[in-house]
């Protein structure tokens, strides 16, 4: 259920007010995409619903005016958007995992239904994985999921941290 009004974009139950449209459409995404897919936004704030087997088990805002990240307390690490890998009739298409969540937005509305983004973004060095995971315990809990995927796309920036993801 999508409807776009004056007032705010909505999309199975997630609002997005004019301030985060606009914030949105200024960085060349669709609001209702991101609607679509769990993110809210209201009083300055847009928010990324984090959902694992369709319940929600994390949050991360951002402030609109300063840039300034944050997450729930004692919510789950897990790729945004990590229930897009069982996708009803997108098997075929790869799995394309982003540094953030906007990368991830841009990817969803170029047509790559598979995407999901790192839950802290890229690290600013190198984390070697442990057996303890840490870090990249994300990672190791997806493992079940990524097994046996044919196409898997790190679509990641051409910086340090992008480099350090890899």
């Amino acid at each position: 259920m999508m409807a776009s009004s004056s007032t705010a974009t909505v999309a199975d139950g997630a609002a997005v007010d004019l301030q985060t449209e606009a914030y949105l459409r200024n960085r060349g995404l669709d609001p209702s995409i991101a609607a679509s897919h769990g993110v809210s936004g209201t009083d300055g704030v847009i928010s990324f619903a984090y959902v694992c087997d369709g319940a929600l088990v994390n949050e991360k805002h951002r402030s609109l005016a300063d840039g300034r990240w944050w997450q729930r307390g004692g919510g789950e690490k897990t790729f945004w958007n990590i229930d897009s890998i069982k996708a009803e009739g997108c098997a075929d298409f790869p799995i394309v995992i982003t540094e953030g969540e906007f990368d991830s937005l841009a990817a969803l509305q170029a047509g790559w239904p598979r995407t999901m983004s790192c839950p802290d973004g890229a690290p600013s060095h190198s984390i070697p994985l442990d057996t303890e995971g840490r870090k990249y315990d994300y990672v190791h809990d997806a493992l079940d999921l990524l097994d046996g995927e044919k196409d898997i796309v790190l679509a990641v920036d051409n910086d340090g941290p992008g480099h350090a993801l890899l």
